[in-house]
Formats: C-alpha cells, sequence, structure tokens
C-alpha cells in the first residue's frame, strides 16, 4: 500500500521516501526528530512553529526545491554537521507555499528570524543577491545560543586543529 502510495502522490521522488520514513521512523506526524527544517505549509503550522520555539528561523522561498531552498537546506545541514549537537537551539523551517508568506508578509525568496513568536526587528531578515551556504551560515549563527565553548570548538575545527576531551 505505501508503495503504491509513491507510486501515485509521489511519482517515486525522493519526496515519496521521506514521506514513508517520516511515517515510520517519526516520532509525530510531522517527523520533526528526523528533518533539519520543518516543512511549514500553511498559516496555522507557521504560527505554531514559531510560537513553539524561543527562537525560531524560518525561510520563505517560491516553491521547494528552487536554487534558494536548496541553498538554505544546504546551510541547515552544515549547521547542523559543525555544531554537532541533536539540539542547535533553535527550531528552523521552510515556508514553500504562498499563503504563509503573504499572511506574514515575508519577502520571498528571505530568512526571517523570530524571537519569543515576534520578528526580530533589527538585522532579523536576510535576503541575499546571492544564496551562499556560507552567508546564510554566518547569518543563522548569531542568533544562536552557542555558549563558549561551541563557539571555541568551532574555531579550532576552522582552523584545522583538533580538541582534546
Amino acid at each position: 500500500k505505501d508503495f503504491e502510495q509513491i507510486r501515485d502522490r509521489y511519482q517515486g521522488s525522493p519526496e515519496g521516501q521521506k514521506w514513508m520514513v517520516t511515517k515510520y521512523m517519526g516520532e509525530d506526524s510531522h517527523g520533526t526528530n528526523l528533518h533539519y527544517a520543518s516543512s511549514l505549509l500553511t498559516v496555522k503550522r507557521l504560527s505554531k512553529f514559531v510560537k513553539g520555539h524561543e527562537i525560531a528561523i524560518v525561510g520563505f522561498f517560491q516553491r521547494d526545491g528552487d536554487l534558494q531552498h536548496r541553498m538554505f537546506s544546504e546551510a541547515v545541514w552544515k549547521l547542523h554537521q559543525e555544531i554537532d549537537r541533536d539540539d542547535i537551539g533553535a527550531g528552523i523551517g521552510a515556508v514553500t507555499a504562498q499563503s504563509p508568506a503573504k499572511k506574514t508578509q515575508a519577502a520571498v525568496p528571505s530568512i526571517v528570524v523570530y524571537l519569543d513568536g515576534k520578528v526580530v526587528e533589527e538585522d532579523g531578515t536576510l535576503v541575499p543577491d546571492k544564496w551562499q551556504p556560507k552567508p546564510i551560515i554566518d547569518f543563522m549563527r548569531q542568533f544562536l545560543p552557542l555558549d563558549s565553548q561551541d563557539a571555541t570548538s568551532l574555531a579550532s575545527d576552522k582552523a584545522g586543529g583538533k580538541q582534546e576531551l
């Protein structure tokens, strides 16, 4: 039955495989424990997501899989790899539907940071001319609650040194 669902609903695309993994391995219906960035397709899910995280970083995109969305996803993945913790201290989501973007009046494409449910007014929105992972990672990192040990290990890893435990 699941393979019919993947074939008919997703035409065998990787999205169908993602759906099946989420169905069987996810702790909830959205698979928040499996995916680095939550898909926020409705205004209600966006609102719940923003209110449910002290720090929420949300990317707004035209459609799933466009260049900006892929760069955002790559940057989120790299950020998780660099920090190397289960919880990086912020909820990260991606909006690929028009209604949530219109409701929040967010520029598309852009990345918006929410703190305690409200948009960070000063320097809380990124609308780059060129979408590259490095500037996106740098933008997101400035809002993460990293302690000095995390910042030191990140700096030493980038310098090529390894830290002894």
